[in-house]
């Protein structure tokens, strides 16, 4: 999997969520061959990984109370130089081979954008936190029985195959979105609108570490941020493009 980068933003905001990112590093360098960016954002480092050719970690020193993921994303997607990026949350598992399925999707069936999972189905696997359920896994990096976790439904989140030129033409991560926010939604309905190659891939589970509530941070104005996202959510695909070209923050990011 030498053509992908992994991109993964992080705010570790309990115990759980620590263990989870160290956890899911490992298993990617396990079963992957990728190029992984992880990109921690907080008002003091938390994370401590050391640099080498296929693993990068960024930490920014930031005084905001809100995750501000949308601009983080795209800080990651400028400095990928591989065909496929994949935007991945820090609590998210997929079986070995359906990295290389959804890597191939894109390189072998021209598709710009992949879900590695079925919409709406209960391709979602819940692993909870407890020691019980995450011992084996810890330890040998490998899941194995499918049938301790419960299930769920998936549909655009948790993790995206895109390749990276579509990503970045397709006007990448809007940043209106600021740490809270379905900009999971608008993301692929934009996609989708613009005609690229979009896909799911039912009957492919993804794994999900369980952990606790992210807090609800002070200065999010939600009726704000569900005004915006039913405001794009109405455009026609003639007027969501000329939204997308007039955004202020696409002048800082590569477009090619």
């Amino acid at each position: 999997m030498t053509n992908s980068t992994f991109i993964i933003p992080c705010k570790i905001d309990s115990s759980v969520r620590y263990d989870n990112i160290l956890l899911v590093v490992d298993y990617l360098q396990k079963h992957t061959t990728s190029n992984i960016v992880v990109y921690e954002s907080d008002k003091k480092q938390n994370l401590s990984f050391t640099n080498n050719k296929k693993l990068k970690y960024i930490f920014e020193r930031s005084e905001s109370d809100y995750f501000h993921r949308t601009k983080i994303l795209n800080k990651m997607l400028n400095e990928v130089e591989t065909q496929i990026t994949i935007n991945y949350d820090c609590d998210v598992l997929l079986n070995p081979e359906t990295y290389i399925k959804a890597e191939n999707k894109i390189l072998n069936e021209n598709f710009d954008l992949v879900y590695p999972y079925g919409f709406e189905q209960n391709d979602q696997r819940l692993i909870p936190n407890t020691e019980e359920h995450r011992y084996n896994l810890k330890k040998n990096l490998n899941i194995t029985d499918t049938s301790l976790y419960k299930t769920a439904l998936c549909r655009y989140g948790h993790v995206q195959f895109f390749k990276t030129k579509s990503y970045r033409q397709g006007f990448m991560e809007n940043e209106n979105y600021r740490h809270w926010g379905p900009e999971d939604v608008e993301r692929c309905i934009r996609f989708q609108k613009l005609e690229y190659n979009v896909c799911w891939m039912p009957g492919t589970l993804v794994f999900h570490l369980e952990h606790p509530l992210s807090v609800k941070q002070p200065h999010v104005d939600k009726q704000e941020i569900l005004k915006l996202h039913d405001f794009l959510m109405s455009l026609s695909k003639e007027k969501l493009y000329e939204y997308y070209k007039n955004q202020s923050y696409l002048k800082d990011y590569k477009n090619e």
